[in-house]
């Protein structure tokens, strides 16, 4: 889509919730799509963010849930916040029973997914989204597209490395680094359930490397339905790009997740070089048409893209993050 292409159909009221990087990530797309207005920005901090308010023309300087009475005609929230704080503003934020867009992942953990996921749940007229913006990424866009005229992948394979001494170095403690399949890979282990679905059968090879007494290293092989299959390697230990492969009948796709990028490979297309388009640029990837459809989901009260990522989608890749950690 182009940038003026960026319009809803009615004006939308939007509270940003965290004034965090990832907020700032939401703000900046939020300010590219025509008719909708932030209208309270909240933050668990005691210091106005007048900053960002007076960037973005806000009003509202929201510090808890009981000053949403100061914000009227509230149609839709942005939930930019930690993972580990998300469990303390679930509650709240279900009894408004207003839509939401929530920072992957959900919780930091299988059990606090699970609470998460009944709270977001209790409206059966509401929808709630998680934000897999990678879904929206131009590159795997275009790679859907090839796929729609080649036909339905019968396999895939993913290998998303974690730096994790550099993670170490930064401070993250061992018990954050021991969660980051869900707090981190399961941006590339939703590909798996977003291209195939739920594995009926998951077997994991046991390297036994393992780093201050658990495992650093996976590879798991996954069956689904109609006999399809999947590889998924993480070595936490090795440097590199996050990479998915697309396997179908006569072709295969090839995207580098980091990079953005990819090629295609195909009897009817030849050797095709999938690249990054200009939206990408306009804010952080992905974010910018992903925010925009929720947007119109709050409009039309239906998922407005199928790319759009469900709570409980979001919950599938908290489960398969643990499944794929097992020995």
């Amino acid at each position: 889509m182009k940038n003026n292409e960026y319009s809803l159909e009615r004006a939308l009221n939007i509270l940003v919730v965290g004034s965090g990087k990832a907020g700032r990530y939401h703000l900046q797309a939020l300010k590219k799509i025509k008719k909708v207005k932030v209208v309270g920005l909240m933050n668990s901090g005691k210091v106005d963010p007048r900053e960002l308010r007076d960037l973005y023309k806000i009003n509202n300087w929201v510090r808890s849930f009981d000053e949403l009475e100061n914000v009227k005609h509230l149609d839709g929230i942005i939930l930019a916040i930690s993972s580990e704080n998300l469990i303390n503003v679930i509650p709240s934020i279900s009894k408004l029973k207003i839509p939401c867009l929530i920072e992957k992942p959900l919780g930091i953990n299988l059990e606090q997914s699970e609470k998460i996921t009944h709270y977001l749940n209790l409206s059966d007229d509401i929808i709630n989204y998680v934000g897999y913006n990678r879904r929206f990424y131009s590159s795997f866009l275009r790679a859907q597209e090839y796929i729609d005229k080649l036909g339905d992948p019968t396999s895939i394979h993913v290998d998303c490395p974690e730096p994790y001494y550099r993670l170490l170095k930064r401070g993250k403690k061992i018990e954050d680094v021991k969660n980051r399949l869900i707090l981190n890979t399961t941006h590339a282990i939703d590909f798996l359930t977003f291209l195939m679905g739920k594995p009926n059968f998951i077997y994991n090879l046991d390297h036994n490397s393992h780093r201050n007494g658990y495992q650093i290293d996976f590879m798991s092989v996954l069956k689904f339905d109609n006999n399809k299959t999947a590889s998924f390697i993480s070595h936490w230990s090795s440097p590199g790009p996050w990479i998915l492969k697309i396997y179908g009948e006569d072709y295969q796709i090839i995207l580098n997740l980091t990079k953005n990028s990819g090629e295609v490979y195909s009897e009817e297309f030849g050797k095709t070089e999938i690249s990054s388009t200009k939206d990408d640029t306009l804010c952080k990837p992905g974010i910018l048409l992903q925010n925009y459809f929720f947007l119109k989901s709050i409009i039309d009260q239906k998922k407005a893209h199928p790319n759009l990522c469900d709570v409980g989608e979001a919950h599938l890749n908290n489960k398969l993050a643990v499944g794929l950690s097992q020995n």
